[in-house]
């Protein structure tokens, strides 16, 4: 078996640090994404808990909710991602591994992550670090990819994509002590496509979300609570 690329490796490398944000979130379309992913956590949590944001990246998603006055920390394994996104944001940022949290038992709120799933084909011990640091109560909400056509090891795009069917994802959590509350669908395509696409087309492609089965659907979001 051919191993898979490193991709803790890649996201260190300070060209893909640099150029991460422009890639993704800069174009209208990728803006676009970027809000359906806050609106999930706006829903799911409030600005007076304490939520911290895991594979946080650039922390491009903790800077908005910052803004907005949240009581928010993020966490990477990469200091070069958090440095192209501006460094220590007033001592919130913290470098670590997910799969081995650097916090205490029971120190958060609430705990969310967005594209860092789709990045190992093995979940449970992430799930069962983010039930650690959790209180008991306390939420989740991370994505999910179930379909994706990067399949290889594309050393331009990061690697390839690991997919997991929702009873895949729902048994980690389970046994990492979490009851699902909600899996809803996010994105028909992923998120880095739909960044791609003229806005028009993006919009018209989120607008018919409706139309297409959820099963479909290529990124799912999900709500766990800490039993």
């Amino acid at each position: 078996m051919v191993a898979s690329m490193d991709k803790r490796a890649f996201y260190r490398d300070p060209r893909v640090a640099g150029s991460y944000e422009d890639r993704r979130s800069a174009s209208p379309a990728g803006r676009l994404a970027q809000e359906l992913e806050l609106a999930a956590v706006r829903r799911a949590f409030g600005p007076r808990e304490k939520v911290v944001e895991l594979a946080c990246g650039t922390g491009r998603l903790m800077r908005t909710l910052l803004g907005e006055g949240w009581d928010v920390r993020g966490i990477d394994q990469s200091p070069e991602m958090l440095a192209a996104g501006g460094g220590d944001a007033g001592g919130r940022l913290l470098v670590g591994d997910v799969f081995r949290l650097p916090l205490p038992d029971r120190a958060a709120d609430g705990l969310f992550c967005f594209r860092f799933t789709n990045h190992y084909a093995e979940l449970g011990g992430f799930f069962r670090e983010c039930s650690r640091v959790l209180r008991p109560g306390g939420t989740l909400v991370c994505d999910s990819m179930r379909w994706s056509p990067l399949l290889w090891d594309s050393p331009r795009l990061g690697g390839r994509n690991h997919c997991a069917a929702d009873r895949r994802i729902a048994a980690w959590l389970e046994e990492a002590g979490f009851a699902v509350e909600s899996v809803e669908p996010l994105f028909p395509i992923g998120p880095y496509l739909l960044g791609r696409l003229p806005l028009a087309l993006a919009r018209l492609l989120l607008g018919g979300r409706g139309l297409i089965p959820a099963r479909l659907q290529a990124v799912a979001v999900w709500l766990a609570r800490r039993r």
